[in-house]
């Protein structure tokens, strides 16, 4: 019997974490490690406690990841890389795999210390969206971090990958050859993953009222400025023309877009909503949001989706994998998703929706 840990910090990782446990694993001993970084990490633990899937649960409180001081962000992380040890509940556990995902340094600290102890221990990414396919395997994505990984710890983290599990196999853009890609079942109403996750949710109620032609704008945290004041100017003419329903980024301000603003307020996840099947017929709409591709990706749900990225970067100077990410996805999985090249554009196709 193999020994697994899976490594989660969101709803979504948790989904997918399940779909893979069930799916592949079922048979092995498999360990999870929940990363708190906001208050949801109590339901994560009693999803996987009611789910009678996973031999040990623990979590690992590494605070907000947001951190805009760029000295204090690289200083965390160096600490939590240094000491990882203390913050892990079996730290002289070996395993045979472990599964993380590649949107946060923490995990692959994790994963560095176990390989110390067993140096045959296997690196398996996961299913996290679309980074997981435009970026992911890139040798020229997020420097900082490989830099940082490999001063710590001596070598590149992504060519220890073995394996990645994702939905859609034909999407990713892959520099590492050697890596087996590997489809993950699409939840759907009839299978066995999706009764037990609807089972497992049963007790989380929507407290969001959403039309079934409302507008939904998803709000992304940007570093570049140009992006980002963009962002702000366009959203809030689709706020106030078209009365779009807002749903802020995690580090995004309470009242970003001002106080006379329909926010999404509900209290459970977006893949949550998708989960009890809470969305027929809207429009999503971002300057490239990973959310909104997810109704179509995991559970073949057809919503319209718009993405803005072309307006503010019509020569595809910081969005080329973007727009390399979206074609592919139009093609292989005819997926309804619209990409406007001017603003005038996309106010004649929301007028249209009125």
């Amino acid at each position: 019997m193999k020994k697994n840990l899976f490594i989660a910090s969101t709803h979504y990782q948790l989904i997918n974490v399940i779909n893979m446990v069930m799916t592949f694993y079922n048979n092995d001993e498999n360990d999870i490690v929940l990363l708190k970084i906001n208050d949801k990490c109590s339901e994560l633990y009693d999803i996987c406690s009611k789910s009678l899937l996973f031999n040990n649960i623990s979590i690992v409180d590494i605070g907000n990841q947001y951190e805009k001081n760029k000295f204090k962000y690289i200083k965390k992380r160096i600490i939590f890389a240094k000491k990882v040890k203390k913050y892990i509940e079996n730290p002289l556990k070996e395993y045979d795999c472990i599964f993380i995902v590649d949107t946060e340094i923490f995990s692959k600290a994790i994963f560095y210390h176990y390989r110390k102890l067993n140096y045959k221990t296997k690196l398996v990414y996961y299913e996290d969206g679309t980074g997981s396919y435009s970026y992911l395997f890139l040798k020229n994505k997020r420097i900082f971090n490989k830099i940082l990984l490999k001063v710590l710890f001596g070598y590149n983290l992504d060519r220890k990958c073995s394996l990645l599990y994702v939905y859609e196999p034909s999407l990713v853009q892959n520099d590492y050859k050697n890596i087996v890609i590997k489809k993950l079942p699409k939840l759907n109403v009839d299978g066995e993953v999706y009764g037990l996750l609807r089972k497992l949710y049963l007790g989380f109620k929507s407290e969001q009222i959403i039309g079934s032609k409302d507008v939904i704008i998803f709000d992304s945290d940007w570093n570049k400025k140009s992006i980002s004041d963009f962002q702000k100017s366009i959203f809030s003419v689709l706020i106030d023309k078209y009365g779009a329903v807002m749903k802020l980024h995690p580090s995004s301000a309470k009242n970003k877009y001002g106080t006379n603003v329909s926010y999404w307020n509900s209290k459970i996840g977006f893949e949550m909503e998708l989960l009890l099947g809470n969305f027929q017929g809207n429009t999503l709409i971002s300057v490239f949001s990973t959310a909104c591709i997810v109704p179509k990706l995991v559970f073949d749900t057809d919503l319209e989706v718009i993405f803005l990225y072309k307006i503010i970067d019509s020569k595809l100077k910081m969005f080329s994998n973007s727009d390399k990410f979206v074609s592919s996805i139009i093609k292989n999985m005819g997926a309804n998703v619209i990409v406007p090249d001017s603003k005038e554009e996309l106010y004649n196709l929301l007028e249209k929706k009125k």
